[in-house]
């Protein structure tokens, strides 16, 4: 029986799309989500201008956090970290404990593993696949941090 040729890996594009998740509380146990965004992320530009645009998505989901009646009438707000860790679900059935924490030296070799397993699984995919990233924060009440 004659073996199919392997499927052609595409390049990592120069930009993708990427939903960015703010989660209330610990990484490993975070069940509530504040808000979410979707921005474009030109791979080709350094991750402190990455940080620089989630962080400002970031601050948008505060402000429509802190924003909502329920929240104004129990002076509920959002407590974003004030060194912003981003976390990378580096494939569709991991867990949040196995999330990846970006950094300078890392992200683009983890997005190029998720892209290359993602087109050895599922080629058709990869056409609508966008990059999953996750803040962790708090919030508070009057002073106290709640989880």
């Amino acid at each position: 029986m004659a073996r199919q040729p392997a499927r052609p890996i595409l390049p990592l594009p120069a930009n993708m799309e990427a939903v960015v998740t703010i989660k209330l509380g610990n990484r490993a146990k975070s069940r509530s989500t504040a808000g979410q965004a979707t921005i474009v992320v030109d791979l080709r530009a350094p991750f402190s201008l990455i940080q620089e645009a989630i962080a400002l998505e970031a601050s948008r989901i505060k402000v429509a956090y802190d924003a909502t009646e329920a929240n104004r009438r129990d002076k509920i707000t959002l407590e974003l970290p004030s060194l912003l860790l981003i976390f990378f679900k580096t494939g569709v059935s991991k867990a949040q404990n196995d999330y990846v924490g970006l950094e300078e030296g890392n992200f683009i070799a983890e997005f190029t593993t998720a892209w290359k397993c993602l087109q050895e699984r599922r080629s058709a995919a990869a056409a609508t696949y966008k990059l999953e990233l996750f803040v962790y924060a708090t919030k508070s009440k009057q002073n106290q941090t709640i989880n």
